[in-house]
């Protein structure tokens, strides 16, 4: 997933591809609800980003575990 991709690359907030990586995670979890690692990379990129209320919701959604 291009989000998983660019996060693992360093990508930081207020970045350019940060800002990409958080699109293309919030597109893969409306588009497959159900695919639980687009949801684990949410909450991941919510919380490098400090937005520790937000990470809930996808962490709790991320079936992986």
């Amino acid at each position: 997933m291009q989000a998983d991709i660019l996060l693992e690359q360093g990508a930081e907030p207020g970045s350019a591809d940060f800002e990409l990586a958080m699109r293309s995670a919030k597109r893969a979890v409306e588009l497959r609800p159900s695919l639980g690692p687009a949801h684990g990379v949410l909450a991941k990129l919510y919380l490098k980003a400090g937005l520790n209320a937000e990470a809930r919701g996808p962490m709790q959604k991320d079936t992986r575990n």
